[in-house]
């Protein structure tokens, strides 16, 4: 027995860990696993746990590609992920100490300053060196693009006019046209050996001939044919001659060395060294871009560089191929990064006599925000890696060797001459720092000081030398009447100017009740009763005629009292105007000024019938005690059609949105404190807040027994409907057919719910009810094992409930009790043993 039980113990734990391990997506795996055979949802599993690690897509590649995975496979992945529309999302950087205070402290004024004052100089990123990292890995080779991209190609015009100096050479095609005297033209081949063969002249050699040269030999021997071509005994030619190019030779070039498709490729002959380098694909990763060399019988003729032509527009070096040349891409020798606050940051390569301030010429130079002063290079030692420092001053006559590595960072974020002011000031703001300035040359730099400024007391917040703060305090009438010594400034000192209105209470007046416009206004001196209700926007129609009251503050005593607040009340005069009290009682600060509703006072409440009543509609309450009976005898009775056991009476909750805006902060506190109560007593959590509920009456006792207790008083809002005899009865709820069906006498509740087609596997049958149509419902009754169904009208309503669905256990769930169980075993075995 005890072995079964280990084994089913050995099998859980197994279990167990094997689904553990089919739920998490391992990034120090990623590289091992083929992205083709990765499904959709895996791929989102790997990026969610790069999200929850803080990594980037970017960086979750990186990290694949630093653990094993080839290049293939990350492009593979890539792809994947973009058709997906997902991502892991952006880099994330913390804050420093200084900056999550400045955050938590917003008022502190001495934390904002030194948090101005250390942002830039000491803040350390924690993703700072993935982040150069990846920089490295984004900035490409200068000028490599230039022969991918498909905008430029490079292509020789073959539209334009022949260049003079063009020289013919086998398998260019010659027009030569004869006019004037004799007309002929002739389109003619250079043949191998490099002549053209004209009929009854044998072969004219034209190789390595421009077009003007062979153009004067072939004429000379024209001549001879057409004699009038040349001038002769006195007599101008009356025969003309051109001779240009048709369709030119193609050359054979072989491009070799570093670059991406080395090869031997087929060109025009107005092709130059740019065309080949295009068709090779340019110079690979190692090639260089500055020492391209063309050779033609065996000979060095010629050198490329590419930053001529990318940086000065220059393509004197681009010279025109032959037949046989040969292109030789080396492999560059000098190579340098520059990156940061420059305009183009890249890998750049330099030749013998280039320096710093050539590498600088090259990136486009320091952008606005550049930290120019000195340059840190990073340069490979031969055992370990150095730092370099390089003054302004040096740029010109700073050598660089190939792998130095130059960050150009951003200027400190700090100033060198400020000084600030801000507060009761006519234009604060930041002012420079002159020599000798002292805090009355910037208070009046500032415009002067506002006449709300608090003078017993401003404030100096100065930075010192070891970046903490201090704080300096004056009397500014002293200061500025010259009863005390000025203060000279430092740098970053900033003049904090109080208003007499910060450093009190806001001091306000309230008014309450029967006023239009009811709330707080701020206190002004001298203001009475009778001009707070004039701001408040008048005393409205039920405003009583017998008192305003006053509440104020009790004065300030020494020692604990009983009195929360004295009371001042004033009378109304006729036509509603205030009495000779309430004009000349001053308001003081807090005062709180209540307007009485006049208790005979009372708005119309209307109630409203619809249906089958002789005349439906709204209809005021004569009387607050007004019934149901009343109403319908207002509206002229029930008609022919009525249905009295239908009648429903629709009444307004205490959640009424459509209350005037006097009752709106109540209503708030009323939804926020139900709201309060579902969350606390999970018996209603499935409550709703309603503004309007259905109150079951019984309007055949009404009407029958006037003034009895069916007779149910009305209230505002009220709706009564009486429909029109009903003739039908809805089954819904877990029954297989859900309809509404003909109400029959002779039918009971049971045949109803055949007639649906009988309930489901999910029914509670002992549960059912009915709901009739006056709002009144009546549920299924039980004694042991008989069942009371509830009776039917017309217009009723079957509703058969759901059984409560149980919560199965988990795989996991069964796994711990087994293993739990299995423990207990094992105890009890040894306990007894």
């Amino acid at each position: 027995m005890i072995k079964k039980l280990l084994l089913v113990f050995t099998i859980a734990i197994f279990s167990s860990n094997f689904i553990h391990a089919q739920d998490a997506s391992s990034l120090s795996d990623l590289s091992k696993v083929n992205v083709d055979d990765l499904s959709e949802d895996q791929i989102a599993g790997y990026l969610k746990k790069a999200q929850s690690s803080g990594l980037s897509e970017q960086q979750m590649l990186i990290l694949a590609k630093q653990r094993g995975m080839s290049d293939t496979q990350i492009q593979k992945l890539r792809n994947r992920i973009n058709s997906l529309g997902i991502s892991s999302g952006k880099d994330k950087s913390s804050a420093d100490g200084i900056s999550r205070m400045r955050e938590e402290n917003q008022s502190i004024p001495q934390l904002d300053l030194a948090a101005d004052i250390f942002d830039g100089l000491i803040k350390v990123d924690s993703s700072a060196l993935l982040k150069e990292f990846l920089k490295d890995q984004e900035l490409k080779i200068f000028g490599s693009e230039i022969f991918n991209n498909t905008e430029i190609n490079f292509e020789p015009s073959v539209n334009t006019p022949t260049p003079r100096n063009y020289q013919i050479g086998p398998g260019d095609e010659i027009i030569i046209d004869v006019w004037g005297a004799s007309e002929q033209s002739y389109a003619l081949t250079v043949s191998p050996e490099g002549s053209i063969k004209v009929t009854n002249l044998g072969p004219i050699y034209v190789n390595g001939m421009t077009v003007d040269e062979a153009s004067s030999k072939v004429k000379s021997r024209l001549s001879k044919i057409y004699a009038g071509l040349l001038d002769r005994q006195g007599q101008s030619p009356n025969t003309f001659f051109q001779l240009t190019l048709g369709n030119i030779r193609s050359v054979n070039v072989n491009v070799i060395g570093d670059v991406n498709n080395p090869g031997t490729y087929t060109l025009s002959s107005f092709s130059t060294v740019f065309n080949a380098l295009y068709y090779a694909g340019g110079p690979d990763k190692n090639g260089s871009m500055r020492n391209i060399e063309l050779i033609r019988n065996n000979k060095v003729i010629g050198k490329l560089d590419v930053y001529e032509y990318l940086l000065k527009g220059k393509l004197t070096s681009n010279l025109k191929l032959e037949d046989q040349d040969v292109i030789l891409v080396k492999s560059y020798e000098n190579r340098v990064t520059i990156q940061g606050e420059v305009k183009r940051p890249a890998i750049y390569e330099l030749v013998d006599g280039e320096d710093m301030s050539s590498l600088l010429n090259y990136s486009g130079g320091f952008t606005e925000n550049a930290y120019r002063a000195n340059l840190q290079i990073k340069r490979n030692g031969k055992k370990e890696k150095e730092v370099v420092t390089v003054s302004a001053t040096e740029f010109g006559n700073t050598e660089l060797k190939n792998g130095d590595n130059i960050l150009v960072n951003k200027i400190l974020d700090r100033f060198t001459n400020r000084v600030r002011i801000e507060g009761a000031v006519n234009m604060p703001g930041e002012f420079e720092l002159k020599d000798g300035m002292t805090v009355k040359q910037l208070i009046a730099a500032a415009e002067g000081l506002r006449g709300d400024a608090f003078m017993e007391r401003l404030l100096i917040i100065r930075l010192n030398e070891d970046y903490t703060i201090s704080n300096l305090s004056f009397n500014a009438s002293d200061l500025l009447k010259g009863n005390v010594a000025d203060i000279p400034l430092q740098k970053e000192d900033l003049i904090k100017v109080s208003s007499i209105f910060d450093l009190g209470e806001d001091k306000t007046l309230t008014i309450k009740g029967e006023v239009l416009k009811p709330g707080d206004f701020p206190y002004i001196a001298n203001m009475t009763v009778e001009d707070l209700i004039l701001l408040s926007g008048g005393l409205k129609e039920s405003a009583s005629e017998k008192v305003i009251e006053v509440a104020r503050r009790p004065t300030k005593v020494d020692q604990v009292t009983s009195v929360v607040s004295e009371a001042f009340e004033f009378a109304i005069g006729k036509g509603m105007g205030l009495s000779n009290d309430a004009s000349t009682f001053l308001l003081e600060p807090f005062d709180i000024v209540t307007i009485r509703k006049s208790p005979g006072y009372t708005e119309q409440i209307t109630v409203e019938v619809e249906g089958e009543v002789k005349y439906p509609g709204s209809f005021a309450l004569k009387i607050r005690d007004e019934k149901i009976s009343d109403l319908i005898a207002r509206a002229g009775g029930i008609t022919t059609y009525g249905y009295p056991k239908g009648a429903l009476l629709i009444r307004r909750t205490e959640f009424y949105d459509g209350a005037g805006s006097d009752n709106k902060a109540a209503l708030s506190q009323k939804k926020e404190a139900f709201k309060a109560f579902q969350e606390m007593d999970t018996l209603v959590d499935k409550l709703e807040i309603k503004q309007f509920e259905t109150v079951g009456i019984d309007l055949e006792k009404i009407l029958a027994n006037p003034g009895s207790k069916y007779d149910l008083r009305l209230q505002e809002g009220d709706v009564l409907s009486i429909p029109q005899r009903l003739e039908t009865v809805r089954i819904k709820g877990e029954i297989l057919y859900p309809l509404t069906i003909k109400y029959g006498d002779q039918l009971s509740f049971k045949d109803y719910i055949d007639a649906s087609g009988g309930t489901n596997d999910h029914a509670r049958i002992a549960k059912s009810f009915v709901i009739y149509p006056n709002g009144k419902a009546a549920k299924t009754k039980r004694f042991l094992w008989f069942k009371d169904y509830p009776d039917i009208q017309p217009g009723s309503e079957i509703v058969i409930p759901r059984k409560p669905e149980r919560n199965r256990l988990s795989i996991q769930e069964i796994l711990a009790i087994t293993t739990t169980l299995t423990t207990i075993t094992l105890l009890v075995d040894r306990l007894g043993n």
